[in-house]
């Protein structure tokens, strides 16, 4: 019959391996982002338009439009 363990088990640090990513993301239009806003961030068109608000930009990769909208909406 199995007993019951009384020492605690010894677990030992696994080294973290920051991946980095070899190929750079993929910068689109505005205009595409913006058609695309729903499929891409769960946001409408007019929450898209005011978190780009002020933005100059033309081109924009998706991580970098998500954390301007998620600052926008404050979830930052």
């Amino acid at each position: 019959m199995p007993t019951r363990r009384t020492e605690p088990a010894i677990v030992e640090p696994v080294e973290t391996v920051k991946q980095e990513n070899k190929e750079p993301e993929t910068k689109y239009r505005m205009d595409k982002l913006r058609t695309k806003c729903m499929q891409l961030f769960h946001i409408t068109t007019s929450t898209f338009d005011g978190a780009m608000y002020g933005c100059t930009a033309t081109e924009m990769t998706i991580s970098e439009a998500q954390a301007r909208i998620n600052k926008w909406l404050g979830k930052e």
